[in-house]
């Protein structure tokens, strides 16, 4: 494969982490958990003009938490912190950008009765980056958000109702109330039904969109996202014989939500990717059809299966691997 000037197109990406954690739990009164990961990458910039160029990231990150024993009160306390740097600029800047980057959380809950809870979490986090000002930014961002919620569940139902209210500092500032809501009704053990109401803000950094995508913009600073409101609902029928039909469709309204667009430079040339700001409306649905043997699990565990590779894989249905005749 080559580009527009002829030059033949190579990708390279070498990514190596390392990391340790552990935890130490205290009788009759908490687990304290920390961890220290360090993770260095390797690779290639092609570009549309010219011949692209190498590109290597450090990233440090550091985190602690301690959650209470179970009990009626419940709480948790944590603190992650991370330093993520390019090595190098892009080509139609100076410096490349380093970051620094946190989050403190704080949050209880209190037993009504064996399965009801009220309780709220505070979260706050923060972004520090090098070269903010460069794209009309604040070199500093925080966002504030306090949500208090109630929780019940039972053999047919999971309910959790909360609101988040908060308030995002710098990079586009903005005091936001949205709601945090979650209902599912299970009448049938092969029957689920859920809807889902959500909203607030999110800082992007360079480190989580260099999770997502390794060819970012080295040098560039990121606005704050607001998800204004989101909803979403679906059902699970399933499984009968192995087979199952899941149908889910969503709608949300964004402001300032990063997309990838090509950058050009004086000369009218495109010479990579960066990410633009754009307010737009979202509207996502599907209906999916599965089939798998499911010998020796139930149908409740086919389920909670399901939910949990959703979790790992980010993706939807359970691969027939997952269950045909597995031990």
């Amino acid at each position: 494969q080559r580009n527009i000037a002829d030059n033949k197109l190579d990708y390279r990406d070498h990514t190596a982490k390392i990391g340790v954690d552990g935890a130490q739990k205290f009788d009759y009164a908490g687990t304290l958990s920390a961890r220290l990961n360090y993770m260095f990458s390797s690779f290639n910039y092609p570009t549309v003009y010219e011949k692209g160029f190498s590109q290597n990231v450090n990233n440090v990150d550091f985190g602690m938490a301690w959650r209470s024993e179970p009990g009626r009160f419940e709480y948790y306390a944590a603190l992650d912190y991370g330093y993520f740097k390019f090595g190098k600029p892009d080509v139609d800047f100076t410096k490349a950008m380093s970051e620094n980057y946190g989050d403190f959380s704080l949050g209880g809950r209190f037993a009504l009765g064996a399965a009801t809870h009220i309780g709220a979490d505070v979260n706050v986090e923060f972004v520090n980056d090098s070269e903010a000002e460069a794209f009309g930014l604040r070199s500093t961002a925080a966002n504030l958000c306090v949500t208090p919620y109630f929780k019940a569940s039972g053999a047919k139902y999971n309910v959790k109702i909360g609101v988040n209210v908060g308030h995002a500092f710098n990079r586009g500032t903005s005091t936001y109330v949205a709601p945090d809501v979650k209902l599912e009704w299970m009448p049938a053990s092969q029957f689920t039904v859920y809807v889902g109401a959500d909203g607030g803000a999110r800082l992007n950094t360079a480190a989580m969109l260099f999770g997502e995508n390794h060819l970012i913009n080295p040098s560039q600073s990121y606005e704050t996202t607001r998800k204004k409101i989101g909803v979403d609902g679906g059902f699970l029928i399933g499984p009968f014989a192995g087979a199952s039909i899941k149908a889910w469709g969503s709608y949300a309204t964004f402001s300032r939500q990063l997309m990838p667009e090509l950058c050009e430079n004086d000369r009218g040339e495109y010479t990579g990717v960066y990410m633009a700001s754009y307010d737009f409306k979202s509207i996502n649905y599907g209906i999916m059809f599965s089939y798998a043997t499911t010998k020796g699990i139930s149908p409740h565990g086919y389920t909670l299966l399901g939910a949990a590779r959703d979790i790992y894989a980010n993706g939807d249905g359970i691969a027939l691997n997952d269950l045909a005749d597995n031990e």
